[in-house]
């Protein structure tokens, strides 16, 4: 399993939600990418969480990856977002204390994966203070969850990226309207 995934997010939330996603071509069902090192090196460094003392509780980032996918999925379709799920991610919050500096700046008091996970909460608060929800999607693949940030001006995003999900698609659809018209014409010449 490649640790770095095809397409990354505008979002430190959207990569840590994509680390659990369907295989895009339909084969290998589920894959899960927060249990590897090699992963968790890539998204805590692409992100400038880096270094992070003790080792990560998969159990809880898990959860909040769950999570997180729950409240980002429902605003994104303008429902409710669950009660529960809005007081877990404050409370992921809240266990990473910080600390003010002059400068105005926060650092956190320890660089641990509390804090790690109240980075990855936070960004969802910048997805939603963003602005618009249908910006949002799932990848129109149906072998793919991918969850990523359309950046188009007329929102007409389909895919996670369209070299990979997007092209499959198409020649997948292509090959089928081909194999209809293909057989079609076999039933045709049966009943001449």
């Amino acid at each position: 399993m490649n640790p770095i995934p095809h397409s990354v997010g505008r979002f430190a939330c959207l990569d840590f939600v994509n680390s659990r996603r369907t295989d895009h071509l339909g084969r290998n069902g589920v894959v899960d990418r927060l249990p590897s090192p090699e992963w968790q090196h890539w998204f805590l460094h692409r992100w400038g969480l880096a270094p992070v003392a003790g080792e990560p509780p998969l159990p809880l980032l898990a959860e909040a990856r769950d999570t997180l996918r729950r409240v980002l999925e429902d605003w994104a379709a303008g429902r409710r977002q669950a009660v529960r799920d809005l007081g877990r991610l404050d409370a992921w919050l809240a266990a990473a204390p910080v600390r003010r500096r002059f400068d105005g700046g926060l650092e956190p008091v320890r660089r641990d994966w509390t804090w790690v996970l109240a980075e990855v909460v936070a960004s969802a608060g910048q997805v939603v203070a963003a602005g618009d929800g249908r910006r949002l999607k799932v990848c129109a693949n149906p072998a793919c969850s991918w969850l990523f940030w359309d950046e188009s001006r007329n929102l007409a995003g389909r895919w996670c990226d369209s070299a990979t999900c997007g092209n499959l698609v198409k020649v997948r659809a292509f090959r089928r309207r081909r194999r209809d018209a293909c057989a079609g014409r076999g039933s045709s010449r049966l009943r001449d």
